[in-house]
C-alpha cells in the first residue's frame, strides 16, 4: 500500500531504519523545488529509488542535474553521505513525465518490482495545486 506523509520526523524514523540497504524502496515525490529536492536527496542518500515529478515540464531535470546534485556534493564535501558516490546517490533520482507514470506503477511492497513506499507532496501551499 502507498503511505502518504508529510511529516518529517515520521519519514525520518522509516528512512533511517531502513538507511543501509540497498534498496530500501521507491520514494515519489512530488515538486522539485527546495523541500522536494530536499526529501528526494534524504531518501536517496539512504538507498531510496526517488521518482521525482514537477508539473512545469523541465523542471525536475533541471533541478536534478542542477540543485539536487549540487546539495548532494556539498554533503560530501563535509562527510556526510557515508563514504557513497555523490554519482551514486544522484543516479537514485529520476525524473517522470506525468502523476500517472509516477503513480501507475504502484505495487505492493514485497511484490516482483518492488513498489512505492511513500509519496511526498512538496508543491507551494495553493489550492489550484493541491
Amino acid at each position: 500500500s502507498v503511505k502518504i506523509y508529510s511529516q518529517r520526523e515520521d519519514i525520518d524514523q522509516h528512512t533511517m531504519a531502513s538507511s543501509g540497504t540497498s534498496q530500501a524502496g521507491v520514494l515519489v515525490v512530488v515538486g522539485s523545488g527546495l523541500i522536494g529536492r530536499s526529501w528526494a536527496t534524504i531518501f536517496a542518500k539512504s538507498g531510496w529509488s526517488v521518482w521525482m515529478y514537477d508539473a512545469v515540464e523541465g523542471v525536475a531535470d533541471t533541478c536534478i542535474s542542477g540543485p539536487l546534485r549540487e546539495g548532494v556534493a556539498q554533503l560530501a564535501a563535509v562527510g556526510l553521505l557515508g563514504g557513497q558516490q555523490v554519482e551514486d546517490v544522484v543516479g537514485r533520482v529520476r525524473s517522470v513525465r506525468s502523476m500517472r507514470e509516477a503513480l501507475g506503477k504502484v505495487l505492493p511492497r514485497g511484490t516482483a518490482g518492488g513498489g512505492i513506499g511513500y509519496v511526498v507532496e512538496a508543491v507551494p501551499e495553493r489550492r489550484d495545486l493541491k
